[in-house]
This record gives C-alpha cells, sequence and structure tokens, in this order.
C-alpha cells in the first residue's frame, strides 16, 4: 500500500482483519500519537497477519519513543512470522540503537517471529547485535535476523562471545550481517 495521507485508519482495520496475511506499507508522514496508537492496537489485535513490510520509516530523535511504543504490538502477537523494518535515511546512530534496544526487548516476549530484517544502512555497534541475539537465545522460532550491515566484522574476541551465544539456540539458521564464516559460521550450518 502506497497511501500519502494518514494511515492511521488502515492499521486500525488490521485489528478487525480476518483473511489478510501478508501487508507493505510505505510511510511518507512521520508518526504522531494517533499512528503510534493505530499500529500498536490495530496491529495488536490481529491474529492473521504473517508478514507485515514497513518502508521508509521516518525515524527521528524526538519520535524515537513513539515508534518503540508502535512496535509493542509484536510482544504479545502470536501469528506475525515476518516483519521487515526499513528506516529512512536522515537519523541519528543514538535514535536507531534505541530503536534496536527497545526491538531487542520486545523479541524477548514474542514467540512467533521466524524472521526479522531490519534495515538502516547504518553501521550497527556489536553491543547491539549481540543484545539481538541475546533477545532470540531462547527463542525456538526465530531462524533469520539481519541488520543489513555490510561492513559488520568481528574480532576474535567477539566472535567467541558469538559462539557462546548461538551455542544456546539451536533455530538461528542465518544471519546474512555476519555471514558463514568462522565459529559463527559453523554453527549456523549446523542449525540450518
Amino acid at each position: 500500500v502506497c497511501y500519502e495521507g494518514d494511515i492511521s485508519p488502515i492499521f486500525l482495520a488490521l485489528g478487525k482483519n480476518y483473511g489478510l496475511k501478508t501487508i507493505s506499507l510505505d510511510f511518507f508522514a512521520p508518526i504522531n500519537e494517533s499512528l503510534c496508537t493505530s499500529m500498536k492496537d490495530g496491529l495488536g489485535m490481529n491474529d492473521t497477519l504473517d508478514s507485515l513490510e514497513l518502508n521508509c520509516i521516518p525515524m527521528c530523535d524526538d519520535k524515537t519513543d513513539l515508534w518503540c511504543r508502535a512496535f509493542s504490538f509484536f510482544r504479545p502477537n502470536e501469528t506475525l512470522k515476518s516483519l521487515v523494518v526499513l528506516v529512512k535515511n536522515g537519523y541519528s546512530e543514538r535514535c536507531v540503537s534505541a530503536f534496536l534496544i527497545n526491538i531487542a526487548a520486545m523479541l524477548q516476549q514474542n514467540a512467533s517471529l521466524e524472521s526479522l530484517s531490519i534495515i538502516c544502512g547504518s553501521k550497527i555497534k556489536v553491543e547491539e547485535y549481540r543484545a539481538l541475539v541475546v533477545a532470540l537465545q531462547h527463542n525456538t522460532t526465530r531462524k533469520y535476523l539481519n541488520l543489513d550491515d555490510k561492513d559488520f566484522h568481528l574480532t576474535d574476541d567477539e566472535d567467541k562471545q558469538m559462539v557462546s551465544l548461538l551455542k544456546k539456540n539451536y533455530a538461528l539458521e542465518r544471519l546474512p550481517d555476519i555471514g558463514l564464516v568462522g565459529d559463527v559460521g559453523a554453527i549456523l550450518r549446523l542449525n540450518a
């Protein structure tokens, strides 16, 4: 859906959806209280949607808390299997870091999501990546995590830390940001 007006009604309607399984939305306006509430409520009540793609999300420092509240819908969600979030350029690293930390906290309570892609186009800190993997470590449904950081390289110590985390998660099969190299790659291949 590509809609240039207020998309709050679309999210609210998803709370009463009984057949739509996949939706892709492009954002053209920044988030406000109304959109935040409609996303949280509409998607929180939805029990049929299994794939959601949100494109061109305009994230800025003064609205990060609204985005985090809006995404709280997938804490209790039991049907969503794939979530793709493409963040629009023009944000600070602090803003993306806060968003990723909140997503990691929400992942600990979600038992259905198999694939998560958050594409920001910025350098992700190892600590943020590790926090997301830690959030996934006791989950048996998550198979794929992509933060689209093409220049993400682990030092030997970071590789060892990641290996110890991945040994506790037998479901995670793909981390495209890290690839299939080293001990991390060996564990991911075994999981697959």
